[in-house]
């Protein structure tokens, strides 16, 4: 009995990832390739996202953290205001949610670029960003239910970004390490 819940999970998690890895593997390049550029020309990112989404933003800050990044989460008490030259990258599986566009509007009303990471492919007209990447989810969106495939994508996203990132300012894991928390 324990074997076969065992295959039914292990098949839920080959259909997520699979679902995920697909979906990544289908962004456009060229988006991808924006949306790094604006990154490396940003004076600092802001990201940001809402719910579930929101943890996968800051998972993203952290990791820039380690690269040296000016890299920060909007609505923490010790984010820096935005201003002109930097980036704003907001994370929203519907790109429509109404504290992200409120963020989105926020920010470029303080002179900072856009960037909208969507699963739906529509991006806002208020505030229409700079640079969209769309993870082109279609039926694989149906693999789990409540935007998981989108969020498990989205993680490989940013996680893809981070190690080109990595790779581009030559940050070994050692150089990494010492920006790593070393209490609690």
């Amino acid at each position: 009995m324990g074997r076969t819940r065992m295959s039914k999970s292990a098949d839920i998690v080959r259909r997520i990832s699979t679902a995920a890895v697909e979906s990544v593997a289908a962004v456009d390049s060229a988006q991808f390739e924006a949306f790094l550029d604006s990154a490396r020309r940003a004076k600092q990112v802001l990201f940001y996202g809402a719910g579930r989404t929101g943890f996968l933003a800051r998972l993203a800050v952290v990791r820039w953290r380690h690269l040296g990044l000016r890299a920060w989460f909007i609505g923490e008490a010790a984010t820096p205001p935005a201003a002109t030259g930097d980036l704003c990258v907001i994370c929203s599986g519907s790109g429509d949610t109404a504290t992200s566009l409120a963020v989105g509007r926020a920010a470029r009303q303080a002179g900072a670029d856009l960037a909208f990471i969507t699963g739906k492919g529509r991006m806002p007209a208020d505030p229409a960003p700079e640079i969209s990447v769309e993870i082109p989810l279609g039926e694989r969106a149906r693999a789990a239910p409540l935007g998981t495939i989108f969020e498990h994508a989205l993680l490989l996203l940013l996680d893809a970004a981070s190690v080109r990132l990595a790779d581009e300012l030559h940050q070994s894991e050692r150089q990494m390490r010492r920006r790593h928390t070393n209490i609690g």
